[in-house]
């Protein structure tokens, strides 16, 4: 079967990929603001926001970008693309953590102080990516999956349903300044659809409009049917027959006749790159 690259969704991620943000107000035990962030608008970012916002960055790669590559190096057998991550799992880390760690795209996001990252979250996805360094039967889903949709969905937004926001500033993270939402082109903040209702699956993951992806929802079904809810089960009608890599299937794999299918070899290699 083909695969689908999350890249070409999240536009992120390493992964990206944020990210995007789970639900909820944000709780002070489980979470890391900017740390205390000065700003000069609604996404302006003063100095102390950026260095700030470096060193939360930096802190979320340091943890999680050599579990993933550990993971994907156990559980992928495409020689081509671990050799394209350098053929190490070294390689792959000191890779991804520069994607990752990226001044131009993510840092400025979260410099802006309507951010903030779940601590809780990072360390569970971490486990979650631990869990599979044993390989075979451990990997039951694709490590980049795992990487760009529950670790860069620790970084959580802040701002209400309604408030301002910077679509251009925000670029392909629009969850990131939204609780429960994204950023729209109108500058505001739209809530994602809720769990069970109609969505329209030509609406690109993660836009205002569409499921509440970093809560683990996703446009599943075909045409008038699609509805807001997990991925697929084996047997469940998907949209791209033929393809590995997909939302829309638990496996992330969905057969050659439109229903989803247990995890194939190419499933698990679905990457970020």
């Amino acid at each position: 079967m083909k695969s689908t690259s999350i890249l070409a969704v999240l536009a992120l991620s390493a992964v990206s990929t944020m990210v995007f943000m789970a639900c909820g107000t944000a709780d002070p035990a489980t979470t890391m603001g900017s740390g205390g962030s000065t700003s000069t608008g609604s996404d302006g970012t003063g100095a102390g926001g950026s260095s700030a916002a470096v060193a939360e960055v930096g802190s979320f790669c340091k943890q999680t970008t050599a579990p993933y590559c550990t993971a994907l190096f156990a559980c992928c057998a495409d020689k081509k693309l671990l050799e394209d991550l350098g053929g190490t799992v070294a390689s792959c880390t000191e890779t991804i953590g520069k994607l990752c760690n990226d001044p131009d795209s993510f840092v400025p996001i979260v410099a802006a102080g309507n951010t903030v990252l779940n601590q809780t979250r990072v360390s569970a996805c971490v486990a979650k990516l631990d869990g599979m360094k044993g390989g075979g039967a451990a990997c039951t889903e694709p490590p980049a999956f795992v990487y760009a949709l529950e670790c860069y969905t620790a970084f959580q937004g802040t701002q209400a349903i309604g408030a301002a926001c910077d679509s251009l500033a925000v670029h392909f993270y629009g969850y990131l300044p939204c609780l429960d939402g994204a950023c729209a082109s109108d500058n505001k903040c739209v809530a994602y659809l809720p769990s069970g209702a109609a969505c329209d699956p030509a609406v690109a993951y993660f836009e205002p409009g569409n499921c509440n992806v970093p809560k683990g929802e996703f446009c599943v079904g075909t045409g008038a049917a699609a509805k807001c809810g997990p991925p697929g089960a084996v047997g469940a009608p998907c949209r791209q027959p033929g393809v590995d890599g997909v939302f829309d299937c638990a496996s992330a794999s969905c057969g050659a006749d439109g229903k989803c299918v247990a995890m194939t070899a190419a499933g698990l290699c679905s990457t970020t790159n």
